[in-house]
């Protein structure tokens, strides 16, 4: 069974936005982290905040999350720096424009479901046969409002996380045996690019949401959290 003390943490997509606010939450809460995200100096600079923050191991891993075999190293590499992993943050995702369904590419269409919803699945996969063995663990899988809905011209994207929502569901139940608790948090409009704008929330406030699920009593499962502003126009 995990405990609040000394919780090691994989976040992906920790470079910016709610990964990162996310992994600065964790920090205060004294967790040992492990870094994910394709650019290197943007990793460097969250491990120096996280540090500051109160984390006493921060490592980075920087990774192509649409490479599926540097995917699945990233997590072998963060389980052998930390000697194993209580927790998976899937968080990172992206889209890449706004489109009817006829213009997306088919290079598009795998671009986006790669990151949005395979690398999920492998990094799952791989949590769910490392930590079987322990009886604990806990998987957060961060969707978008997008999962919950159809949204004109994000096909690929909707599709993405519409997908791994229900992927998610279906491990909630088979990791349940292993004692593994199995979430996902969705949030609304974010204003993950700090323009500031006010019918969006702050992505640090989201990160407080996610980390807050991950310390959810024990005999608690925060199985599917959708989290708007509160003006609801997200």
């Amino acid at each position: 069974m995990l405990t609040d003390a000394g919780l090691r943490v994989l976040v992906t997509g920790a470079g910016r936005g709610i990964g990162r606010h996310t992994a600065l939450a964790l920090a205060r809460r004294r967790c040992d982290l492990v870094l994910v995200a394709r650019s290197e100096g943007r990793l460097r600079e969250v491990a120096g905040q996280a540090r500051a923050a109160g984390a006493a191991n921060v490592h980075v891993v920087p990774t192509d999350l649409a490479d599926p075999e540097a995917t699945v190293r990233a997590w072998l590499t963060g389980w052998r720096l930390l000697g194993g992993l209580d927790v998976l943050i899937n968080n990172a995702g992206f889209n890449t424009r706004r489109a009817p369904i006829e213009a997306y590419s088919l290079a598009e269409w795998d671009s986006l479901l790669a990151v949005n919803l395979r690398a999920p699945f492998l990094l799952s996969q791989q949590a769910v046969r490392d930590m079987a063995d322990g009886g604990s663990g806990h998987i957060v899988n961060v969707l978008s409002t997008a999962a919950h809905t159809a949204i004109p011209f994000m096909a690929p994207y909707v599709a993405a996380k519409a997908g791994l929502l229900a992927m998610t569901r279906v491990l909630a139940l088979e990791a349940n045996r292993h004692g593994i608790r199995v979430s996902t948090v969705s949030p609304g409009a974010t204003d993950s690019a700090g323009t500031g704008e006010e019918r969006a929330m702050r992505p640090e406030s989201v990160g407080a949401v996610i980390a807050a699920t991950v310390f959810a009593p024990p005999d608690v499962m925060a199985a599917e959290i959708i989290v708007r502003p509160t003006a609801l126009d997200g």
